[in-house]
């Protein structure tokens, strides 16, 4: 295997999971913030 290759799937799911966390966290202000 690739080491260049593994390391870019390793930076695109932790990119993924921080984005899905941030989205989480916003929407959660958002729907606190329009109660």
């Amino acid at each position: 295997m690739n080491f260049v290759w593994e390391n870019t799937i390793i930076s695109f799911v932790i990119i993924a999971i921080i984005v899905v966390a941030v989205w989480g966290i916003i929407r959660s202000i958002v729907k606190s913030l329009r109660k």
